[in-house]
């Protein structure tokens, strides 16, 4: 069965799952219109106070469409979330194998964020060894091919939705397991081990 996933900002694992155990099927769709307020430019860490949500401010051209999208550098987005990323992780077990990989995606610019959240999925597919997908070639809002769609899954409601296998967060302790967290999460906290979550996490979706 084909899978259509959209490009979403460090992915949670729902996508990763599907990443991990069917990247031989799955299609990145990158021709959809921009909506604000999506996954496309938020993702969720964990902090000692709990959630924390990030956002990359972004500005949209009259057609509003994803690949042209730009990343607005006016403010200073990279220093704040780099600094949320290492206060948060600092002493999560895998950080200091994996920090050098990220870094560059906060010192480096990106015209648009479909190439800022291309370059981190390639990243992750890289970290764990997994096959970056193809890409869609048109948008079709109903799909022509027999397909698990996965696209609504871009919708940070979706997070709320969905029951989440645990596993170790540094701040456990205080906060209980936070579920629905982005793929720095699992990549710090879980690392080489996190395909085994992947695996889980899959056979519980479908």
């Amino acid at each position: 069965m084909r899978f259509i996933l959209p490009l979403a900002c460090f992915p949670d694992v729902r996508f990763l799952s599907v990443l991990h155990q069917a990247s031989d099927a799955c299609h990145l769709e990158v021709n959809d219109h921009y909506d604000r307020q999506t996954l496309r430019n938020r993702y969720q860490l964990v902090g000692s106070q709990g959630i924390i949500k990030l956002s990359i401010p972004c500005t949209t051209l009259p057609e509003k469409r994803y690949s042209t999208t730009t990343i607005n550098y006016r403010s200073t987005w990279q220093r704040t979330h780099w600094r949320t990323i290492t206060a948060c992780y600092s002493r999560a077990p895998y950080f200091i194998y994996y920090i050098d990989a990220i870094e560059p995606l906060f010192k480096n610019s990106y015209p648009s964020i479909f190439e800022f959240n291309s370059e981190a999925l390639r990243i992750l597919c890289e970290v764990w060894n997994m096959k970056v997908p193809i890409h869609t070639v048109e948008w079709q809002h109903y799909p022509t091919k027999p397909c698990n769609d996965l696209r609504s899954w871009i919708d940070p409601a979706t997070l709320q939705q969905t029951s989440f296998i645990e596993y170790y967060q540094v701040f456990s302790d205080k906060n209980g397991f936070v579920g629905g967290c982005s793929a720095l999460d699992i990549l710090f906290n879980c690392g080489p081990e996190a395909p085994q979550l992947f695996e889980k996490t899959f056979n519980q979706l479908f």
